[in-house]
C-alpha cells in the first residue's frame, strides 16, 4: 500500500480526491485471498482487477446486493462478468431487506470499510470516504461479518469492536454523539432518524458547535423528503448549522467529534440503516485519519469561491462538448438525412456571391468539380477561404492579440475537481477542466513564442501545483502527461457577416480567447440565426430575416467579446501590467466572489446569453433539425 499508516494501523482515503489507487493497489498486491461485499459495483476497472488477481491463484469471493428495495437490480452485468472469470459470486444475505454494507478484506490481514459504491461515480464526482485498517481485530470482524453472510449463518453484531446494523448501529453512534465536548462535525446524504437528531439537538443545548452537511431537499428521494426534510428543519430551527456540499454530490456518511474521534461507514441516518439493513461502520482514534477528515470537512464547509451558474441563471448549465465530438456529431447527423459529404477537397473556392447563383469550385481525385448553390455558408475557420472572398472593400476586421498563450496539457488522471477552477497567481493564470473520469485538461499562462519542448513533465506539474495550490492544501491530481501545445491569444471580429448571397458564421467570422468559453456558444448561435433566415426564405419567400443576419448575430457576438476580454484581463498578467493594475484584478475577483449580483452577471454570461432568434417562429422543425 502507497499510503502510510498511522498508530492504530489505520489509513483514510478521500473520494474523488484520492480515486480508484488505494483499492487497485490492494487488489494487484493480494496473495492469497480477496472476500468483497458490496452494494452496487459497477466498475470495469474494478472488475478487471478482480479477475486478474484470480487468474494468478487469488481466491476471490464476491457478496453483491441483489436488488433494491424498489426492486430494481444493479449488479446483474457484475455477477455476469465476474462469473465469467470464474469467481465466486453470491447474492448477499437474504435477512436483510438491503445489504448497503461496503467492505474488502485482503489475505485477512487489512480491511477496507467504505461509505462509497465500486461504481464510477463514486471515484469521480462524489465525497465519499473509506478507511484502511490493519488492526487484527478489526479485520477478523469484517471477515467473520462476510463468512457469516456467505453462509447464511447468525452474525452476532452487539457487542463488537465495528459498528454493525442490524445490531449496535444506532446506539453506537448515539454515544458517539452524547460523548462530544466542543463540536461535532457530520456528513451525510440525510437525517431521518428520530433517535439521533433528539442526540444532536441536546448536544447542540448543552453547547456543542454542531455543523451538519446534508444533500439539498431536492435531491432526496420523494418517499423520504417529508422526513428529510422535516430532520433538518427540526435542527435548524433549534439553531444547528446546516449546509449543502456544493460541487460534489455528497455520498459520505461521516461523525467527527471534538478533533479527536470519527466514524466512517456506510449507513445514513435514517431508521430502515439501523433496522432492516446490513450496514458497517469504523469508529476511529487514528490521529492521522481524524486530521484528515477534519481538514476535508472544513474544506468541504468553507468551500472555495463558488458560482453556482445553475442556481444564478435559473436552471442554465454549461455542457463541454469536445470538438472532435461535435464533429462526429455532425457527420452522423448528415448521414443519417442522406446528405452528401464531401471529404479531402482540394483547392476550394468561392464564385459568384453577388449573383443569384453563387457556385463552389474544388478538386477531387484530379477532377474539377462545381456545386451550384442559392446561398454559401461560410463555416470554414478563421483560416478558411469564404471571408477572402468578401470585398475588402466592404468588409472590416477588428483584431486584438494578447501578449500571453495558454499552454496546455491533456493527463490521464482523475478529476480534480467536479467543477472548473480559474485561478489568478502571481506567476500567472491556470485552468483545470474535466474531459471525462479518466481524462483531465489543463492550461497555464506562458510566453506565446515559448518551445514545448522546453517544459518536461515535472516542470509543468511544479508549475500548475504553484499556481493551484490553496490554503487548504488543494492541488490537482497529476498523471501520465499525453499532450502538450502552446495556442496563441486573439479577439477577432469580422463585419459585415455577410455579402451578397455569402453568409460567415463561426470562427470564420469571429475569435474569442477561450477564457469565456463562447467559441462553440457563438457559432451554435450563428449558425441558429442563419438557419432561422433560411427557413423563412424557402417556406415564405420572404428575405427579412437572412438580411438581418449580420447585425442580429453581431449584437451578441460583440457582448461575447467583451466578456471575453473582460475574464482574460482579470486572470491574467500582462508583461506590461502595473501594480496598480494586479490590484484592481483582486479587487475585481473579491468584488465578484462577495456580491451576488456580480456572480449573476458572469453566471449568465457564461451560459450564453439569450438567443435572439426562435427556430419555430422560422417554421424550423427542431425534432429532427441538424
Amino acid at each position: 500500500m502507497s499510503a502510510a499508516r498511522g498508530r492504530r494501523g489505520q489509513t483514510l482515503v478521500v473520494l474523488p480526491d484520492d480515486g480508484m489507487t488505494p483499492l487497485l493497489e490492494a487488489i494487484r498486491g493480494a496473495k492469497e485471498s480477496i472476500l468483497v461485499k458490496m452494494f452496487l459495483f459497477t466498475e470495469p476497472r474494478l472488475i478487471r482487477a478482480l479477475a486478474a488477481a484470480r487468474r494468478r491463484g487469488v481466491k476471490v469471493r464476491v457478496m453483491l446486493n441483489p436488488a433494491r428495495r424498489s426492486g430494481e437490480s444493479d449488479n446483474d452485468d457484475a455477477k455476469r462478468r465476474l462469473r465469467a472469470e470464474k469467481i465466486a459470486v453470491r447474492d448477499t444475505h437474504p435477512a436483510f431487506d438491503v445489504s448497503h454494507e461496503k467492505s474488502m478484506v485482503v489475505d485477512g490481514s487489512f480491511a477496507f470499510v467504505e461509505s462509497h459504491n465500486w461504481a464510477p461515480k463514486n471515484f469521480g464526482e462524489t465525497r465519499d470516504y473509506a478507511v484502511i485498517t490493519h488492526d487484527p481485530r478489526e479485520v477478523e470482524e469484517v471477515r467473520a461479518g462476510f463468512e457469516a453472510d456467505w453462509n447464511r449463518s447468525d452474525f452476532d453484531s452487539g457487542e463488537r469492536r465495528l459498528i454493525w446494523c442490524r445490531g449496535n448501529g444506532r446506539e453506537r453512534i448515539a454515544r458517539f454523539i452524547d460523548g462530544a465536548r466542543d463540536y461535532l462535525f457530520l456528513q451525510n446524504e440525510r437525517y431521518q432518524d428520530p433517535t439521533i437528531i433528539e442526540r444532536l439537538v441536546a448536544a447542540h443545548a448543552r453547547g456543542v458547535k454542531v455543523h451538519i452537511m446534508s444533500l439539498p431537499p431536492h435531491a432526496l428521494k420523494e418517499k423520504k423528503l417529508l422526513e428529510g426534510v422535516a430532520g433538518l428543519r427540526v435542527m435548524g430551527d433549534t439553531g444547528i448549522k446546516v449546509h449543502k456540499l456544493k460541487g460534489l454530490h455528497l455520498h459520505a456518511k461521516m461523525l467527527l467529534a471534538d478533533g479527536k474521534r470519527a466514524i466512517v461507514g456506510s449507513m445514513n441516518i435514517a431508521p430502515g440503516s439501523f433496522d432492516s439493513r446490513r450496514e458497517l461502520a469504523i469508529e476511529t482514534e487514528d490521529r492521522g485519519v481524524v486530521r484528515r477528515l477534519e481538514r476535508t470537512f472544513r474544506k468541504d464547509w468553507k468551500n472555495s469561491h463558488r458560482i453556482d451558474l445553475t442556481e444564478l441563471t435559473g436552471g442554465k448549465a454549461i455542457t463541454v462538448y469536445a470538438q472532435h465530438e461535435v464533429i462526429k456529431d455532425l457527420v452522423a447527423a448528415r448521414l443519417a438525412r442522406n446528405g452528401a459529404i464531401v471529404f479531402e477537397a482540394k483547392g476550394v473556392s468561392v464564385h459568384g456571391i453577388e449573383s443569384a447563383s453563387p457556385t463552389l469550385r474544388y478538386r477531387q481525385d484530379d477532377r474539377e468539380e462545381t456545386l451550384a448553390c442559392d446561398y454559401v455558408a461560410g463555416c470554414d475557420g478563421f483560416h478558411g477561404v469564404c471571408r477572402g472572398a468578401m470585398p475588402d472593400a466592404v468588409r472590416t476586421e477588428y483584431l486584438r492579440s494578447y501578449p500571453f498563450g495558454w499552454f496546455g496539457i491533456l493527463t490521464e488522471a482523475p478529476p480534480s475537481s467536479h467543477e472548473l477552477i480559474y485561478a489568478l497567481h502571481e506567476r500567472g493564470f491556470a485552468l483545470v477542466s474535466t474531459r471525462s473520469p479518466t481524462i483531465q485538461r489543463m492550461y497555464f499562462q506562458c510566453d506565446p513564442h515559448d518551445r514545448v519542448e522546453a517544459w518536461t513533465d515535472d516542470r509543468i506539474w511544479s508549475e500548475l501545483g504553484l499556481r493551484l495550490e490553496t490554503l487548504d492544501g488543494f492541488r490537482p491530481h497529476m498523471g501520465p502527461i499525453i499532450q502538450k501545445g502552446i495556442i496563441g491569444m486573439r479577439s477577432f471580429v469580422c463585419e459585415p457577416m455577410q455579402h451578397g448571397r455569402l453568409f460567415l458564421a463561426g470562427d470564420a467570422a469571429h475569435i474569442v480567447p477561450p477564457t469565456g468559453a463562447k467559441g462553440l456558444n457563438l457559432a451554435v448561435a450563428d449558425v441558429r440565426v442563419l438557419a432561422a433566415g433560411l427557413a423563412e426564405r424557402y417556406r415564405t419567400g420572404h428575405d427579412e430575416r437572412l438580411r438581418a443576419y449580420s447585425a442580429t448575430a453581431l449584437r451578441r457576438i460583440w457582448k461575447a467579446q467583451r466578456f471575453s476580454w473582460w475574464m482574460t484581463s482579470t486572470l491574467h498578467r500582462s508583461p506590461d501590467e502595473t501594480a496598480f493594475d494586479h490590484q484592481r484584478q483582486i479587487a475585481d475577483l473579491d468584488y465578484l466572489t462577495t456580491s451576488r449580483a456580480a456572480m449573476a452577471s458572469l453566471a449568465e454570461q457564461y451560459v450564453g446569453l439569450p438567443l435572439e432568434v426562435s427556430l419555430e417562429s422560422a417554421g424550423v422543425d427542431v425534432r429532427t433539425s441538424s
